[in-house]
């Protein structure tokens, strides 16, 4: 934007550098870049938005040229050459379109306006920092890709001026193929008025709703509520291949949410010098229990084998068969009778139970929260599956506790690390990313209207694993765009009840009559 200063510089005997940043967009999955063109040793960029927030560009290898104005009235049609280092921009682009279509927005400004945070001790020392003074900001539409191989990718731009000519609705309608976002505009999976309609088979044979299924709220990964948990939270179903994640013949996951992906470890150690033994309940009633009426009971009381260990009340046993038993009264260890309510499956004689349990332990890594039915994997291989949110209290004592649900016998003293185990399920909300730092969390949020990507563990996988990018362990839950794609979510496993939500794929196919 120009201002007194800018223009007065435009005249100055002694001109200034003129800094180059470039914002582009990759696309409704990678979202836009902030870079400046130089080597990936180069230092970052900061220059402020009009809103005043520091934004950060970050340097790629890159080449723009042919911004100059011509002077027989001619429209500028620049072009630019992005390094394409090992395929990274092409894995990018061969799923974004080629980002035809998608804006190149160049910014300016005199090296002697920028932020003081581009300089040491915060000082610049060509003179007095003035962000608002630069050139208007240069945006341009990709018109098309000119080159593509192993070494880079080019692309001629043009103004949004040549695109005058365009007439609405300009949606392109191609045969089997949907046209429509994912999660977004148009599909609006998970996000539908009549989207508590679904019921979701998981692979365990359990169904469930979206609502169950995300357990009536979103946490933030410091632990607070969402106020606004937002929408697009449909269960994920298959991947781009249409490869399904709870049914037997493909990924055969029983999906488990867990909450904004965290990369922040945690480690803890068992305080205690003696085994703990896995807490099982065994049915004891020859007729078994059965759910009186739909997917819960009222209060019974079960008969049991004797518990080895106390229960509180709330807690929840999860049976073989599916049947889940959530404690009304407390159970004190040698207990014989349980009373509570039963949902999703009966019961049957002899059906062993899985109950939760409190583990004394100590933290041996600061965290402030963790999500719950996240898992902690110990030296020996046992796993905790945890029932329940952690709030550790900034001083570890010898008080403290998980409780969750123990694979087996742990012995004492036994250190242990949280991880994503197969069938966690995890969003990522939509991001700005800084390319050069692809992996990195300096990161910026995508706008509001972008929904959540959701991915899903299909590996045991270390904290450090990005979803986004480590495909032997995670698998993003994506739309093939096509018919079957559609009726995974809306009919055969999702079950939703009024079909599909909107008209078939292969109107535009020509018939034979």
């Amino acid at each position: 934007m120009s201002s007194s200063s800018h223009n007065v510089a435009l005249l100055d005997l002694e001109p200034d550098t003129i800094v180059e940043l470039y914002e582009i967009d990759l696309g409704e999955i990678y979202g836009l870049i902030r870079v400046h063109p130089g080597k990936n040793d180069l230092k970052n960029i900061y220059l402020r938005d009009n809103n005043g927030v520091l934004q950060e560009y970050s340097p790629i290898p890159l080449e723009a040229k042919d911004f100059e104005v011509k002077g027989d009235g001619g429209l500028a049609r620049p072009k630019i050459l992005l390094a394409n280092p090992q395929g990274v921009i092409s894995d990018i682009i061969k799923t974004q379109s080629d980002l035809i279509g998608n804006f190149f927005i160049r910014k300016r400004i005199f090296l002697k306006f920028l932020d003081a945070e581009n300089f040491p001790n915060f000082l610049n020392p060509f003179g007095v920092p003035d962000p608002n003074s630069r050139f208007e900001d240069d945006i341009f539409i990709i018109n098309r890709k000119l080159q593509e191989n192993k070494y880079f990718v080019e692309y001629e731009l043009v103004t949004p001026l040549e695109l005058e000519g365009i007439k609405v609705p300009a949606r392109q309608m191609i045969a089997d193929y949907c046209p429509w976002r994912y999660r977004g505009e148009g599909c609006f999976y998970g996000d539908r008025l009549d989207y508590t309609n679904q019921k979701v088979r998981l692979a365990n044979n359990v169904t469930v709703s979206p609502e169950t299924f995300f357990q009536n709220e979103a946490r933030n990964n410091d632990g607070s509520v969402m106020v606004n948990k937002g929408p697009n939270l449909g269960i994920p179903i298959a991947d781009i291949h249409n490869k399904l994640f709870s049914d037997p013949f493909d990924y055969n996951l029983t999906l488990n949410w867990a909450g904004k992906y965290n990369s922040q470890a945690v480690a803890v150690t068992v305080n205690s010098v003696s085994a703990i033994t896995k807490l099982e309940v065994t049915i004891d009633n020859a007729n078994g229990y059965s759910i009186p009426q739909g997917e819960f009971s009222s209060d019974i009381t079960i008969t049991v084998d004797a518990i080895s260990d106390s229960i509180e009340e709330g807690k929840i046993i999860k049976f073989a068969s599916g049947g889940i038993f959530t404690l009304t009264s407390a159970a004190s260890a040698g207990a014989t009778t349980l009373t509570g309510t039963l949902t999703l499956n009966d019961l049957v004689d002899d059906e062993v139970g899985h109950a939760p349990q409190s583990i004394p332990i100590v933290q041996s890594a600061e965290s402030d929260f963790i999500s719950r039915d996240r898992t902690i994997i110990f030296s020996g291989g046992i796993s905790l599956k945890l029932d329940e949110d952690l709030n550790f209290p900034p001083v570890i004592t010898a008080s403290s506790t998980l409780s969750g649900y123990l694979s087996g016998n742990l012995d004492g003293d036994e250190e242990g690390s949280l991880y994503y185990v197969p069938g966690d399920v995890v969003s990522l909300t939509r991001k700005v990313e800084n390319l050069s730092k692809i992996r990195s969390a300096n990161t910026q949020q995508f706008p509001d209207n972008n929904p959540d990507r959701f991915f899903v563990c299909v590996k045991q996988s270390d904290l450090n694993l990005d979803p986004r990018f480590d495909q032997e362990y995670w698998r993003a839950d994506e739309c093939n765009k096509n018919l079957r794609a559609c009726k995974c979510r809306y009919q055969l496993y999702g079950e939703y009840e009024n079909g599909l939500p909107f008209g078939g794929f292969p109107s535009v196919e020509r018939y034979s009559f």
